[in-house]
This record gives C-alpha cells, structure tokens and sequence, in this order.
C-alpha cells in the first residue's frame, strides 16, 4: 500500500463528497487531521460496464485524439463523404496480419478501429466496485476501487480500456485496517468547469445539437479558423480571436 497513489475525499456520513464555500474553511479542518486514517468499513456493489457503440465519425475523432494524441493538419478538416458506423470491412483482417503494409499512423488508426468494433459486440464487462471509509479525528473519508469479475469488451484492448475505465485486476486495499498520509491537500473543486472544444468535441456538440450532418461537421472548424474567428491552441483547442468575439 505504501507504494500506491490513493486519494481520500472528505464525505459526511451519509457518504456524500463534502464542500466548503471557503477555501479557509477547509484549511481549518485540515489542521485539526492527523497523518493517520483508520478503516471503519467498506461496501461492496456489482456494476456492470456497458461497452461504447460503434464509432461514428465524431466519436472517432474523439478516440483517436485522446488514444492517438491525434492532431490532423489544417487541410484535412476538409473532410467529405464522412459516414456514420466506422468500422473494417472485413474482421479477419487483423491489425498485426497488415502491420507491414501500413504506416505507423494507419496501423495505429486501424487499429482503433478495429479494436473499438469488435468492443462493441462483446458483452459488458462486470465489476466489483469496493468503497472504503476511514476516520480522522470524527471526519469522514472515502475512496473506491472498481475490480474486474469479468473482463467482458474490456479484454479487447485491455492496456487501453482498463485505466480508462478505472478498472484493476487486484484489490491494492483488501488486507489494509489504516492508511499513512503522506501529506494532506486542500483542493478547489470545480464542477462543470467548461472546456474549450477541440476538433473532436466541437463535432459532438454539432452532433448533439443536430447542427450539420457527418459530411459536415468538420466543415465547420475550417471555417472559424479560415476566417480568423477562431484559432488553435498548443493543445489544439479552440480559442476566438478578438474579431470572432467582437
């Protein structure tokens, strides 16, 4: 345990995440804690994990960005003719069988692809999520584990899926009674903090909204940036220019 990274959150009795409005306030708790915090019960619920449905062309902007580090270049946001279930045309083409006859770019995309398709028609992976309470000096805190029962879509790529979806082989916490802190922080919660779009998430939105259609949608970004309304980041977000706000 002591080689693990386990947060602990405050939470009341009820097990509800505890907020303050003021940031001194939580300061004020924060002396009051010890290093030391004992384990005063755990509860154990069964959870499915559905697997996601076949990638569509946002979607798979969208993976290829966050499991790719995928940047496409300016001129290929023109992009037409994009269709909706993204998928091979023919399953026995296994990425490593046509590894050498694809660029490194195309075997990775490939491989998104298929891997993301055959996810999709597997069955749903079942979890044991395990919620842990621990007390210090009359305070609540908790954290949870989620521990495969059965791998399900998530055996398809499990380098992948696994840490995406907080998911362990092994409980690190099962023989534990207490947790020695190495040091206690106060951190500002943000809920709902907004996120500039980046190519990916701009073509959900679209999507979610019914503003254009797939042939579309990456039309779109071409435009704001072409014009100067818009321009991208080092992250490759989308930030407005003063002419795309005024």
């Amino acid at each position: 345990v002591n080689e693990q990274k386990i947060t602990l959150k405050q939470v009341d009795e009820a097990g509800d995440l505890v907020l303050y409005k003021e940031k001194k306030e939580a300061e004020e708790i924060k002396k009051k804690l010890s290093l030391l915090f004992q384990l005063i019960g755990k509860k154990e619920e069964k959870k499915f994990i559905l697997p996601k449905p076949p990638l569509i062309t946002s979607l798979l902007l969208f993976e290829a960005k966050s499991q790719l580090a995928w940047k496409k270049k300016e001129k290929t946001l023109n992009v037409q003719g994009a269709h909706e279930s993204i998928h091979p045309t023919y399953l026995d083409y296994h990425p490593e069988d046509i590894k050498s006859s694809l660029s490194e770019e195309e075997y990775n995309l490939y491989k998104l692809i298929y891997n993301h398709t055959l996810a999709s028609l597997m069955s749903p992976a079942q979890v044991n999520k395990i919620t842990y309470r621990f007390l210090n000096n009359n305070y609540y805190f908790a954290t949870a584990e989620r521990i495969c029962q059965f791998a399900g879509f998530l055996a398809c790529s499990p380098e992948v899926y696994f840490p995406n979806y907080n998911v362990k082989l092994e409980s690190g916490l099962e023989t534990i009674s207490q947790l020695e802190a190495k040091k206690i922080e106060v951190q500002e919660y943000q809920e709902n903090k907004p996120v500039r779009y980046n190519e990916g998430s701009l073509v959900q939105e679209l999507e979610k909204l019914g503003i254009g259609r797939p042939s579309t949608y990456n039309l779109f970004g071409r435009v704001l940036l072409k014009r100067g309304y818009a321009e991208l980041n080092e992250k490759g977000q989308f930030v407005p220019t003063p002419l795309g706000i005024s």
